[in-house]
């Protein structure tokens, strides 16, 4: 069984500006949580959506449904039908421009993805190692940044 720690992933795609290019498939999905993540801890919530790494969000989305985590995909899809309500279209401008002028009350999106971070992991594992992958026991990995 191939061993796959997420930090480690996580720090070497950092590396240098074609690291992530690098990445094997397994890896970018595991790399593309890991980045929402630290996005939300360091940035908020909206950042990793109108960032430089939001071409990563397919891959988060892919991730989540293969490791079958609901939680997480429903904060997703919430955030979604938020634009989508508006007549704001899921694209990194329309967002910054939606969070600029947005005033009214808003969940908090990125509280719940942390407080589902230990569940999301979990079912990542488990995902992971149906395809031959071995990442670390849930309350070992460090979640939300590389640094931590």
């Amino acid at each position: 069984m191939r061993k796959l720690d997420p930090n480690e992933v996580y720090d070497r795609a950092l590396s240098h500006p074609s690291a992530a290019q690098e990445l094997d498939e397994i890896e970018l999905l595991v790399y593309a949580v890991k980045e929402i993540e630290t996005y939300n801890l360091m940035e908020g919530w909206d950042s990793f959506f109108i960032g430089s790494c939001s071409y990563l969000y397919p891959h988060v989305r892919h991730c989540l449904t293969a490791s079958g985590d609901a939680r997480s995909l429903a904060i997703l899809d919430d955030y979604v039908l938020f634009h989508s309500a508006r007549n704001v279209p899921f694209e990194p401008g329309w967002i910054e421009e939606l969070r600029r002028v947005s005033v009214e009350l808003r969940p908090d999106w990125g509280r719940l993805f942390e407080e589902a971070c230990a569940e999301r992991w979990s079912r990542i594992r488990v995902y992971l190692g149906s395809l031959g992958v071995d990442l670390p026991e849930p309350s070992a990995l460090t979640y939300g940044s590389a640094s931590n």
